[in-house]
């Protein structure tokens, strides 16, 4: 019994590990992970040892370790298991074509949003600073609140208890009475805006997009710098961002006969 616990320690200790290790691409030396992890140096070694047996933590010549490229194909095959993914691609990259702004792919993941896929057109100047993998709160984010629109208040408040509740931007959402009538307003025009609300000098639109039964797995958002994205851009874009979603939509079954009283 006694091996089977320090066996599962021991995953838990490595799997953090590579956690912690996602955070420095360009490496980290072992007394810096030491001091960051609180792991003695010996337990530590033993450790980054094993992962970097089994190819996942690879060591630079200079005594940097940090993850190696087969997390990339592990997520990679992860991603390609997924049917939303493998359907929004083609959808995703005419949209962007398009409209020539930035566009991505995102899906509920517990309180917050994972980024799957993102399309930058191939003319801009300006980089949205988001990539694939990446995870945000789901009330900051158009494509959250999209999604969060598609909820009851019962839900939406399960939700936003269980977030840490940060402000951001000076334009973030901090409360919840501000957050339910914010989702009220993307139900009634039927598409979410993030106001420079996660990223200064950045606004968005997203729209929701649903399954079978009619539940929210995902959404479509479109990001640009504010100073162009006008109210009357937001609702052009609006139609755009609603076509590409509903076509995904359905395509993983969805159908409008379902939302009829």
């Amino acid at each position: 019994m006694a091996s089977q616990t320090d066996a599962a320690h021991g995953l838990t200790r490595a799997l953090s590990l590579l956690d912690f290790l996602s955070l420095y691409p360009h490496g980290i030396s072992l007394a810096d992970l030491a001091r960051n992890t609180q792991l003695p140096k010996s337990s530590l070694h033993r450790l980054m040892k094993e992962l970097i047996g089994t190819g996942y933590v690879t060591r630079s010549p200079e005594g940097l370790y940090s993850l190696s490229f087969k997390v990339c194909e592990l997520s990679n095959r992860l991603l390609s298991g997924l049917d939303i993914v493998e359907i929004s691609i083609p959808i995703i990259k005419r949209l962007c074509e398009r409209i020539r702004e930035t566009v991505h792919l995102v899906v509920p993941s517990g309180v917050d949003i994972v980024y799957l896929r993102k399309e930058d057109p191939v003319d801009s100047t300006i980089r949205i600073m988001s990539y694939t993998g990446m995870r945000r709160p789901m009330y900051v984010t158009a494509g959250g609140k999209s999604i969060l629109s598609c909820y009851s208040e019962a839900q939406v408040k399960e939700i936003w208890d269980k977030s840490q509740i940060i402000r951001l931007t000076d334009n973030t959402i901090t409360r919840l009475p501000a957050l339910l009538e914010e989702l009220e307003r993307t139900r009634r025009r039927g598409y979410a805006v993030d106001d420079e609300e996660n990223e200064l000098g950045i606004r968005c639109v997203g729209v929701a997009i649903r399954n079978h039964m009619d539940m929210p797995i995902g959404a479509i958002s479109v990001s640009a710098p504010a100073n162009r994205m006008t109210q009357e851009r937001i609702e052009e874009l609006s139609d755009y961002v609603a076509d590409a979603a509903n076509s995904i939509s359905f395509s993983m079954g969805y159908s409008l006969k379902r939302r009829e009283p």
